[in-house]
């Protein structure tokens, strides 16, 4: 698969969902000559929840009784719990209901397994359920998510190139600048250098945070937006001495995470002593984590990740609830195909979207795009809303399967 400048997302084989699904969807409909096609749609229920455990990534498919599926993704962070977790705890609260009860499936659910702690594994899984639902129920009514969501307020969002450097110890500085300039020469405008530095390594000594910062904006150059992302590695005072370094030497525009997400007055402290944008969300993965990190953390911006906190009927909540706080949202993403799609009807269906959404390095996962048999569109630093039925990408089925790992 070959990549280019304008449209690297596109694949040759593209196909639209609402054409592929056509056939399954109109022998549905035509069960009853007396029914609408919402009428006959209304009917639906969940027949089965599949998974696939892949090398990068866990997709999840729901199979409605009528035989058309909707697709969705976990965060992968560990892709066997999820796979068993989806499998013994979560399905038995999805098959046999009407695929439109969304909200009565997510809070049986959530709620019936909530005692083994509301983070983790349990919003992650219910995430790729929820997105697969949402892209099932667009496609039975031949409408893309962000009209199911309540409509949307752009039709693309600005990309910025995301990537991590693990302390230092994945990549050099200078590997890590040629990196971002890789960025920056297929059209992105933004770039965020994920230093991963983590709470159990934290304050570092020496810290390569400057060093690399200093090379990243030297390649990129002084017109293209810059990020840094800390990971949670350091304390409060550590937190506000580079913060106002990389601000004053480096130009940074963001501040993402400096302290652990743990210690809210921490965060707290950061937020009120610098004058650069705090970002933090995407440990947090409910409602109930975002409100205490909107009002306690004093964070100037949130970044949920749709398959972490619990998918789309979750992010609409923290949506709205950021937007009576006053908070912009920036979406977390680092997966490019089930996520990134679910992360775009998201982003495009809600006011409070900040000009930005994550992306990654597609290079990285060229096998994973391989699996697609259409994918999202990147063009001139923007990523563009699908407007296909559901969450408007389709999975190669056969690909997939061959793909799946033990």
């Amino acid at each position: 698969m070959k990549f280019d400048r304008r449209s690297f997302l596109k694949t040759s084989a593209a196909v639209g969902a609402a054409v592929l699904l056509a056939p399954k969807i109109a022998e549905a409909q035509n069960n009853s000559t007396s029914q609408s096609p919402l009428a006959a749609a209304s009917g639906v229920k969940v027949k089965d929840v599949k998974t696939y455990k892949l090398k990068q990534a866990i997709f999840i498919e729901v199979v409605a009784d009528n035989g058309v599926s909707g697709w969705g993704e976990a965060s992968p962070n560990n892709r066997h719990l999820i796979e068993t977790f989806v499998h013994k705890g979560l399905k038995e609260h999805v098959i046999g209901k009407s695929v439109w009860n969304a909200e009565p499936m997510w809070d049986d659910m959530f709620f019936d397994n909530h005692d083994l702690g509301p983070a983790g594994v349990l919003p992650y899984s219910i995430a790729g359920i929820d997105i697969a639902l949402w892209d099932l129920k667009g496609k039975l009514v031949n409408l893309p998510v962000y009209r199911l969501l309540g409509g949307k307020y752009r039709d693309k969002v600005r990309a910025y190139g995301s990537f991590g450097v693990d302390g230092g110890r994945k990549m050099t500085a200078a590997q890590a600048a040629a990196k971002a300039a890789k960025f920056v020469e297929r059209g992105f405008t933004a770039v965020k250098l994920r230093m991963q530095i983590r709470e159990r390594n934290i304050n570092p000594k020496p810290d390569p945070t400057m060093e690399y910062a200093r090379a990243v904006r030297k390649a990129v150059g002084d017109k293209i937006e810059f990020w840094v992302d800390i990971n949670n590695g350091y304390t409060a005072a550590r937190a506000i001495e580079m913060g106002k370094k990389l601000r004053q030497e480096i130009g940074v525009n963001y501040y993402e995470e400096p302290v652990s997400t743990q210690n809210l007055h921490e965060l707290a402290q950061v937020s009120e002593a610098l004058d650069i944008p705090i970002i933090a969300g995407e440990k947090e993965y409910t409602r109930w984590q975002m409100r205490d990190l909107m009002e306690r953390g004093k964070v100037g911006i949130i970044n949920p990740d749709v398959s972490k906190c619990g998918g789309l009927t979750e992010a609409k909540k923290i949506a709205a609830l950021a937007q009576a706080c006053s908070k912009s949202i920036i979406p977390h993403n680092t997966k490019p195909t089930f996520s990134t799609a679910a992360a775009l009807h998201f982003a495009a269906s809600i006011s409070n979207c900040a000009p930005f959404m994550e992306f990654v390095d597609v290079d990285e996962f060229k096998d994973l795009i391989g699996l697609m048999k259409n994918n999202v569109e990147f063009k001139d630093g923007f990523l563009l809303v699908p407007n296909r039925a559901g969450i408007g990408i389709e999975p190669d089925l056969e690909r997939v399967k061959r793909a799946v790992v033990s």
